[in-house]
């Protein structure tokens, strides 16, 4: 791997205290109503590399976007080192931090790029949309990286010398270049994830925020990452990880900040914190228990247009190929699903994992060019797509991007009544009761109440769980339904999948990248490679 050179690091500035680049001074953190992380103290020098672990809600996210000037402190002062010198601040907002000091990248920062990519989910598989969307080429102009216009000639300090070469780098270091002039909304979530990563280390930033790195790439992806993480650290950048896994702090990591509860209960360097809390995330994930098919003789249950014990497929494609301009995604893969089974579909990003699902649900207006049967419905048939929908559960790193809302979780819940991606329709009080118990077999009964928009990202996707298994669907599509989520509630999702599965008459297809996320009940696999059907 070629040397990173981080472009324009200012010179140190004395600062009262040698090396320090951030320091948090007896400071709290306001999110909504509440305050978390009272009183704290802590100071990032120079050299130091820093992760954060802690479960979901423990308050990660917050403390990093108060680091950032995206949540309001009270009390205390925040100093961040800049070319200018030391700068106080009681209340640090975007404008008051440093120019270069710190840039973020986390899924906060990727649902802002995707709402001003894509006004509605499904926007990605329409073409029209496609055509005037941006690509990964135009997010990481000059322009978009440091919002300056082609043809200015004042202000352009805001452009750190060498940022062009910092630019090639990142796009060489994170392996992005094969798809430089693809469009961001045809980009699979793990692809994605590595063009927000180029586009931080383009920036040159002083401190890098990275929130969950590792979240959705494949094992291969996974481990380059983590060698790019170390030469970034090598380069005096200074990195913030923050994870829900022990196993995915980076190697070169030289101290951890444990917290738990809006609370710092460990800190120091990364040995001795180890030490005192070798299991600072969670208990680790039962072992994988023997899969197997639906019992012969289980009683049949009359779901509609397929009985459970009826020998009918619930998914038919056949020889589907999808293809966007030169570029074929799906070619040739013939899929079929029969009730009683639960498939495991695999592949790395960019395989076509997410485009065959979009098949699936008819979201991807090129369905109706294929030949598909779902659960009865055909693109020609005369069933409503609606109504098809409304029969699948469905969770993705997609649908947690968009759908953004402030109302209950609760609500959010009850939107899987009606296959919507919010809530349009009043639930009766019967199902606003089963929600509620859906949200407590998960153990999330606490955040019912709470805005959507106000929980964890883990807290979400377990929402998101909750509401794909509310109305009791015949097909359960869980892409990637663990990304984010920490080991406790990882459990608490396999365990729900395995249930659903014994018990709810349904067929489930389950995307990973981790193997040991993969639920008991999983009978067969499908893997991708580059499109094609290759196991």
């Amino acid at each position: 791997m070629s040397s990173f050179t981080q472009a324009a690091l200012p010179p140190d500035e004395s600062t009262g205290k040698s090396g320090a680049v951030l320091r948090l001074c007896d400071v709290s953190i306001r999110v909504g109503r509440r305050l978390v992380f009272p009183h704290l103290t802590w100071e990032i020098e120079r050299g130091h590399q820093w992760a954060v672990v802690g479960p979901n809600g423990s308050g990660k996210s917050a403390l990093l976007a108060a680091i950032n000037g995206r949540l309001p402190t009270v009390g205390g002062r925040v100093w961040y080192h800049s070319e200018d010198g030391a700068r106080v601040t009681p209340y640090p907002a975007p404008e008051t931090i440093p120019r270069r000091a710190i840039v973020d990248v986390s899924d906060a920062e990727q649902e802002g790029l995707m709402a001003s990519a894509s006004a509605y989910y499904q926007a990605r598989w329409h073409s029209s949309e496609a055509d005037r969307a941006l690509t990964v080429r135009d997010l990481l102009s000059p322009q978009r990286l440091f919002g300056v216009s082609p043809f200015q000639v004042v202000g352009l300090e805001d452009v750190p010398v060498g940022h062009e070469q910092a630019r090639e780098q990142a796009v060489s270091m994170l392996g992005i270049g094969e798809f430089l002039d693809r469009k961001l909304l045809h980009l699979s979530n793990g692809e994605r994830r590595k063009v927000m990563l180029a586009r931080g280390v383009a920036m040159c930033p002083r401190i890098l925020i990275l929130d969950d790195p590792f979240a959705g790439l494949d094992a291969r992806y996974r481990e380059h990452l983590g060698e790019v993480i170390e030469e970034l650290m090598a380069s005096g950048m200074s990195v913030i990880a923050a994870t829900t896994r022990l196993d995915e702090v980076p190697r070169a990591a030289t101290h951890l900040l444990v917290v738990r509860d809006g609370t710092v209960v460990r800190s120091g360097e990364k040995g001795a914190v180890l030490a005192e809390c070798p299991v600072a995330d969670t208990p680790p994930l039962p072992p994988p228990r023997k899969g197997g098919r639906l019992p012969p003789g289980r009683p049949s249950v009359d779901r509609g247009d397929v009985r459970e014990d009826s020998p009918g497929a619930l998914v038919q494609m056949e020889h589907v190929c999808v293809r966007y301009g030169e570029r074929d995604v799906l070619r040739d893969v013939s899929w079929t699903v029969r009730p009683g089974e639960h498939w495991a579909l695999l592949g790395a990003n960019g395989a076509g994992k997410s485009t065959l699902l979009s098949i699936l649900s008819a979201d991807n207006p090129q369905a109706y060019a294929n030949c598909v049967t779902v659960l009865g419905w055909t693109p020609n048939g005369g069933m409503n797509v609606r109504e098809m929908r409304r029969r699948i559960g469905w969770v993705s790193p997609e649908m947690q991007l968009h759908y953004r809302t402030s109302r209950s979780c609760l609500d959010v819940v009850c939107s899987g009544y009606f296959g919507s991606v919010g809530l349009f329709q009043q639930p009766t009080p019967e199902q606003r009761c089963a929600a509620d118990e859906r949200l407590s077999r998960l153990g999330m009964h606490e955040v019912a109440e709470r805005p959507f928009d106000g929980v964890s990202d883990g807290a979400r996707r377990m929402v998101l769980l909750a509401r794909a298994l509310v109305a009791h669907p015949r097909l359960l599509i869980l892409d990637e339904p663990c990304q984010g989520v920490d080991g406790r509630h990882r459990r608490l999702v396999l365990e729900s999948v395995d249930r659903a599965a014994e018990t709810e008459c349904l067929a489930v297809v389950f995307v990973t990248h981790h193997h040991d996320e993969l639920p008991s009940c999983i009978t067969n696999t499908l893997r991708l490679d580059d499109g094609r059907v290759v196991d």
